[in-house]
């Protein structure tokens, strides 16, 4: 089994969201008040929030602190882990919904809409699906 982990963001339209080196999220359009988002993902993968600018530049492994900030889990993975392809994508998820994405989390959307930008693996696979957990107190749901 394994040991989940969740973070709440208010979602503002000047932050990302970075899951390791691994995803990056913002919200591009988002409703009022502003979106609430949990982000769920194993125990050991760090989630940080940050100006998109700082954002970039971390995910880039550019910005000081980058390396303590998002260590590579193998050292030895080092070259597979920067030589993975990236692609962008736009996805609107919508309260009591959940974006998936596999192997790695998923974010649970409890105040919304909201259009996400992602960017992460281009091998990897996104869904969504109706909220897991059905949490949220206004997740749309009678």
């Amino acid at each position: 089994s394994v040991d989940l982990a969740a973070a709440p963001f208010r979602l503002r339209e000047d932050r990302m969201i970075l899951m390791e080196r691994l995803l990056w999220l913002r919200p591009l359009e988002i409703s009022t008040p502003a979106p609430l988002v949990t982000v769920w993902r194993g125990k050991n993968i760090a989630v940080h929030e940050t100006n998109v600018e700082k954002g970039l530049a971390l995910f880039a492994g550019e910005a000081k602190g980058a390396e303590e900030l998002f260590k590579i889990p193998c050292p030895r993975c080092r070259s597979a882990y920067e030589a993975r392809e990236f692609t962008k994508i736009r996805k609107t998820v919508r309260p009591g919904e959940d974006l998936v994405i596999k192997g790695l989390g998923w974010i649970e959307v409890r105040r919304g809409p909201v259009l996400l930008e992602l960017c992460l693996p281009r091998a990897a696979e996104v869904v969504i699906r109706e909220s897991l957990l059905q949490g949220g107190r206004d997740n749309g749901r009678k």
